[in-house]
């Protein structure tokens, strides 16, 4: 999917190549297109954060723990709860991306107000970012990912409290 696929490609292609596995041809894309790819055999495999549905095989690679993105110049408690997440503007990536979904959901187990959701959208955690860095919102960014923003100043990451504890479970499905 497109919030894992880049920065899974890169180690899984290293390792593939030193294995010689056979040859690979990786493909990026939203949830909902590659489930239905797969279902009609145009793809073998595909690592989503979920579920496929019945008729396949899912094999967990692991939780991927999502983070509270927040100007770096804004207060934020770390770990971030509730009031954290209350009291924000969130930004989301456009319509199809699974990590979309999270957002509105963290933001709907909040009581975060509707107007205060989705104001404005990207197609990409980078862009999404670069967002929150300018001070037009917040966002949540997946663990998988936080490497890349981590050294920033102007973006701060904060992991959620035991009573939000917001992850999501990436799996391979063929």
């Amino acid at each position: 999917i497109d919030t894992v696929a880049p920065y899974l490609f890169g180690p899984w292609m290293r390792q593939l190549r030193e294995k010689n596995t056979p040859r690979l041809i990786p493909m990026q894309g939203k949830t909902r297109d590659l489930i239905e790819q797969l279902r009609d055999g145009e793809v073998d495999a595909i690592v989503i954060a979920g579920s496929a549905g019945a008729g396949f095989t899912h094999i967990p690679l692991g939780d991927d723990p999502l983070l509270l993105a927040t100007p770096g110049n804004e207060k934020a408690s770390n770990p971030a709860g509730y009031a954290d997440v209350a009291e924000r503007d969130f930004l989301l990536l456009s319509d199809g991306h699974c990590l979309r979904e999270n957002v509105v959901e963290l933001c709907r187990r909040a009581n975060v107000p509707g107007e205060q959701i989705g104001h404005l959208e990207a197609s990409s955690i980078e862009v999404v970012v670069e967002m929150v860095a300018n001070g037009l919102g917040s966002t949540l960014v997946p663990g998988i990912a936080a490497s890349r923003f981590m050294s920033r100043r102007d973006v701060k990451l904060s992991l959620f409290d035991g009573e939000l504890g917001v992850k999501r479970p990436l799996v391979l499905c063929y």
